[in-house]
Order: structure tokens, then sequence, then C-alpha cells
């Protein structure tokens, strides 16, 4: 087993970063049209915030919601938000779902916390808000249907509060049938009926065609970082994206969230999340300027 990522590990991943945010593939985003269809009580929450050594950061911040793909994000959520000059916090818990953070979305807004919320749930429905009228925990369609309504929920409670929203579409799930077809075109239809919503296909670069890969060509910069160029073959080859469980890490871990080693699903996923946000930030910018957008 390859040594857990050392803090000079990061810096030298965080430069290379910086250089090569916007990699081959990028995040699909944009605000999708209707013709752009694809064919628990609150919970105790994870929080990782970046903060600059020095003056006062003026960086917006940024809060990105989510369950455990965005929890082994986190390490890399931290260490590239700078170069894209944001502040980020992740407040995320494996196996939750958009119902279980209504609250602490609301109780943020209110506290005026977030310049923009990330909604980036994978489709989990094992929590206790998860279940009908009779208590039965949701399957099928009622699944999608239950996210529908949850993630209108957030939209509408960030709208009233003036904060840009991204919703974020997973990478495709190890699973049987096309859980992830139907959750993503779930969110195309949302972000078609909310102009104010940017719609980030985040799975890109890790299952770019909407099926589970576990693995994916190497990007330039982890052929210049040895623990992923040693996991790339020493060359311009593969390196994995996924791991046997669904999630990001490689190898598995006594915690299932923590991974011992360089994670290349996860530096990606968090990547194409902080992009997303700086996109939609530099849009209103630009729209707060007076830039017109084509009719």
């Amino acid at each position: 087993m390859q040594n857990a990522p050392s803090r000079g590990f990061f810096a030298v991943v965080g430069g290379l970063a910086i250089a090569t945010v916007a990699f081959a593939g990028g995040v699909a985003a944009g605000r999708s049209s209707s013709e752009d269809e694809a064919g628990a009580s609150t919970p105790s929450v994870t929080t990782a915030v970046t903060t600059p050594a020095g003056a006062d950061d003026e960086r917006p911040h940024v809060i990105i919601y989510g369950d455990s793909l965005v929890t082994q994000a986190e390490p890399y959520l931290t260490l590239v938000s700078p170069a894209l000059g944001l502040e980020v916090e992740a407040r995320a818990l494996g196996g939750t779902a958009a119902c279980d953070f209504l609250t602490p979305l609301t109780d943020d807004l209110a506290a005026e916390r977030a310049d923009l919320v990330v909604w980036a749930f994978s489709g989990n429905s094992i929590g206790s808000c998860m279940v009908d009228e009779q208590g039965e925990v949701l399957t099928g369609d009622a699944v999608w249907e239950r996210y529908r309504t949850d993630t209108t929920t957030a939209i509408e409670a960030a709208a009233e509060a003036g904060v840009p929203f991204v919703l974020a579409s997973p990478p495709a799930p190890a699973l049987p049938g096309d859980p992830w077809e139907q959750l993503d075109t779930v969110y195309r239809e949302i972000a078609a009926e909310h102009s104010s919503v940017l719609y980030a296909d985040a799975g890109v670069a890790i299952s770019p065609v909407g099926e589970f890969i576990a693995t994916q060509r190497c990007l330039p910069f982890e052929l210049r970082i040895p623990v992923a160029r040693e996991a790339c073959g020493g060359g311009d080859g593969e390196i994995t994206v996924r791991g046997s469980d669904g999630h990001f890490c490689p190898e598995p871990s006594t915690t299932g969230l923590e991974c011992p080693t360089y994670s290349s699903g996860a530096m990606r996923y968090a990547i194409n999340l902080l992009q997303a946000a700086r996109i939609e930030l530099d849009y209103r910018e630009q729209i707060a300027a007076g830039y017109v957008p084509p009719a």
C-alpha cells in the first residue's frame, strides 16, 4: 500500500493544480434548456474551511452540500480552491440525501454565510428522511421525485436569499440499471425550470459517458506527482478514478471515507465542483457590470 500523502505532497499538487486547473475535459456547465434532457434528521456534518494566513479574506465563501463523494473530495477542495480565488466549506456526510441538508442550508442562508451554494448529491435513499408516509424507504421513481422536490426547495431558498446556486450531477455509480441517467435528467429539468441555476456535470473526466468507469487517462499534472506518476505506470498511462465500492479512493480504507493515498477521482471531482462555482460567480459579476448575454 502506498503511504498517505504528506503535507509536502499537497504543496506540490497545489502548485500543479493551479497551473492546470482547467484540464482537458473540464467541467460541463450551463443553464439547461428543456431540450437538453439526458437520454434523517439533521446530520452532523464534516466541515473544511480554507482560510488564508495573514490579512482578511475577501474571497467568495462557497458552501458545498453533499454526501460521501464530497467528503472524499474535501482535501482536494481545500487544496484547489485558493487557485480559483475561492474559500470553500464542505458540509457533507456519507449516505445522506438532499432532504438531510435542507435545514442546514436554510440556517446557513439565514446567517448569510454563503456567497454561493453547490448542491452535489448522488442519489442516496437510505436515511430517515427518504421514506414515504408509511415510513417505508423510497424506491424507484419515488426517489427521484423526492430529489426533485427537495432540490427545488433548496433552490427557492437560495433564490430568496439572493445566493447563486450550482446544481452538480455526480459521476455514474457502480450500480445496475440507469440511476445516474434518471437523477441527471431530474437535475437538467430543474435547471431548465430555473434560469438562475447553473447545471454542472461534475462527472466529466471521471465517467464522461454516463457509465461507471474505473480508470481514465492520467492528467498532465499527475505525471509530475511521484505518487500519481507511479499509479500511472510511470508514463502517459491510465489511473484509477473509482474504487470497487463506487467511491473515489483506489484502495480500501478503514473508515470508508479517508483515502490512504492520492485519489485522482476525488481530485477531478473537486476541480469540477470548484470550476462550476467560479464560472457562476464570474458570470454574475459580468451581468452586474452590464454584460447582456445573447438571446
